[in-house]
């Protein structure tokens, strides 16, 4: 099993260069934004062979947090290249409500890979 924590961490850990903030799972507060929070949705097995897992399918949740009502669209097309330039397929991308007690604008995405094992 591969960690897709780690492999979505280091993709986007470029967008820190560009002062948006990075955290997984869930951001530390909402004070110092904008900031991209992500997890692992799901991991499967991708495909099995000679009784033994050859491939896994991760499924990824990428959530921007932005207190500018333009920032939320600009981050998710960063974010969209990063992940599909590294083999990931987008399969959701949409505005959420605007979370009320911060004040904050919130998009989703959500990407899937599947990783093929060894070398």
């Amino acid at each position: 099993m591969i960690d897709s924590n780690k492999m979505v961490d280091e993709l986007l850990c470029v967008l820190e260069d560009k002062g948006i903030r990075v955290f997984y799972q869930y951001p530390e507060d909402f004070e110092t934004l904008p900031s991209v929070s992500y997890y692992n949705l799901i991991t499967t097995e991708g495909f099995r062979a000679d009784n033994a897992e050859q491939a896994q399918l991760s499924r990824m949740q990428i959530d921007i947090w932005a207190k500018q009502r333009t920032q939320p669209g600009k981050i998710a097309k960063m974010v969209n290249e990063i992940m599909q330039n590294a083999g990931w397929l987008r399969e959701l991308s949409r505005d959420l409500p605007k979370e009320t007690e911060h004040h904050v604008y919130h998009h989703t995405m959500r990407f899937a890979k599947e990783v093929y094992l060894g070398g």
